[in-house]
């Protein structure tokens, strides 16, 4: 009796582990924000890989048998359990509200950023609106606000520290560049406009911003004046799914009966898409959008009443593409939770020659020349790379420390003049920069300047 015991167990524990390495090389969904892990190759390009070990670990975890069913049965014994989420991304909050667990700093009030990494966001912004406007054009920039900013569900043990986060630091010093507050705006709705289980506004969230860009900027539109709206229960929310990759929950949208005028210029098979353009020959203007996720809901809207419209999610920003597609209006829309990639993503546009800077500070301190401290830097400089592309030179490094103030600016002097670079968080070290120049730039005898701002 024993032995036919024993006989049954180990046939059952073979038969669950035979499951499972079936089930792993079957084809398996992957979960919102996921990266698809390809089966790897013992043999690749006629010779033998040798990370092939490594890549299969990284596929049986990310593909193991039956992998999306255990993921829906422990959200489901942790939400009704210990109520609780089961997906370390995604926060459970009150009445089934679901957030982004990204979001959580800044719902408490968390300051990441200190006083330079928000300066260089600030005149990052500030060169970029410059460069947009040199050139005749428009120019916005929007915080796309996290949803427990604005709609308060979250568990009671989340205390808040401040009531301000990086978004307030940073729109408190956005004078000078053009923006609207989004968070004020949505503050001021009678209702709520984002997604109970997503993390993003809804349809009617999205038209609420289309509207202020439009007076912002001055584009009378009365496209969407008559059309009806209907509310329909069949949004699939990103942090559902992530929750529960196989559940049927929907949320609730809303549609505009509005036709789309508008036609894709690349091949596109969903807004979610990196890179995307249109065109509406009813229309006039040309518009150039960097985004990210929040403009999905955005995009038809925008589309519908520009001529032509790029939107980008790549980075860096390549303010370039201006020429390229003749825009008249640049638009720049990031989450308030990736704010601190606005000082770590090199934005691409030629620095801006400055005159007279040096008598205006009343600190200046100057480098060796550039060439001779690429590799060991020197007093001044921490670090220094130059980069030769097909139609530009990268010039990008940081300063040594105590080398820099809170505010003061970075130049790079040539015999040709002097030109300002973008403050950017470079290796870790917030006190770096970056500038773009043709390649007819003379080299030769340039030196980095810092120069401390009047007080």
């Amino acid at each position: 009796m024993r032995k036919k015991l024993d006989l049954i167990y180990i046939m059952i524990v073979f038969g669950i582990l035979l499951l499972l390495s079936v089930g792993t090389f079957m084809k398996n969904g992957t979960l919102e924000n996921e990266q698809t892990v390809k089966r790897p190759e013992i043999v690749e390009n006629n010779f033998i890989n040798p990370d092939f070990l490594n890549e299969l670990e990284a596929y049986v975890t990310a593909n193991f048998g039956f992998r999306t069913m255990f993921i829906n049965m422990n959200s489901q014994i942790s939400k009704d359990i210990f109520h609780t989420s089961g997906v370390d991304s995604v926060v459970l909050g009150n009445q089934g509200y679901l957030y982004y667990a990204d979001t959580v700093n800044d719902y408490l009030g968390i300051i990441s950023l200190n006083e330079r990494e928000q300066f260089n966001i600030i005149h990052s912004l500030e060169l970029i609106q410059e460069n947009v406007q040199s050139k005749n054009a428009k120019f916005l920039f929007l915080i796309a606000p996290n949803k427990n900013s604005l709609y308060d569900y979250m568990p009671y043990n989340y205390v808040k520290v401040s009531e301000k986060g990086n978004a307030d630091k940073i729109l408190e010093q956005l004078k000078n560049v053009n923006t609207i507050d989004l968070f004020s705006l949505f503050h001021n709705q009678s209702e709520e406009l984002y997604h109970k289980l997503d993390s993003h506004w809804n349809n009617k969230g999205a038209y609420l911003v289309f509207q202020e860009m439009m007076e912002n900027l001055s584009k009378e539109t009365d496209k969407y004046a008559d059309v009806s709206v209907e509310r329909r229960k069949d949004f699939a929310g990103d942090l559902y799914k992530m929750l529960n990759p196989s559940g049927k929950e929907k949320d609730w949208n809303y549609y505009y009966s509005l036709d789309n005028q508008y036609h894709y210029l690349t091949r596109t098979r969903s807004v979610e898409q990196s890179y995307i353009e249109t065109e509406n020959t009813r229309e006039d203007g040309s518009l150039l959008m960097f985004r990210d996720s929040f403009g999905n809901a955005l995009l038809p809207f925008l589309a519908n009443v520009y001529k032509n419209a790029v939107f980008d999610k790549n980075i860096p920003y390549d303010l370039r593409k201006m020429d390229a597609y003749q825009a008249d209006t640049v638009v720049i829309e990031i989450a308030e939770r990736n704010l601190s990639l606005l000082q770590e993503n090199m934005p691409l546009f030629f620095a801006p020659l400055r005159q007279n800077v040096e008598e205006d500070a009343h600190d200046l301190r100057i480098s060796s020349d550039i060439l001779n401290i690429q590799e060991n830097g020197d007093a001044l400089v921490e670090k220094i790379l130059i980069e030769q592309k097909e139609d530009y030179t990268c010039i990008k490094g940081s300063l040594a420390l105590g080398q820099c103030e809170q505010k003061d600016k970075i130049y790079l002097k040539t015999d040709d003049g002097i030109y300002e670079l973008t403050p950017q968080k470079f290796d870790g070290n917030e006190y770096g920069f970056c500038g773009y120049f043709t390649q007819e730039i003379d080299l030769s005898k340039a030196h980095i300047e810092v120069l401390g701002v009047k007080r």
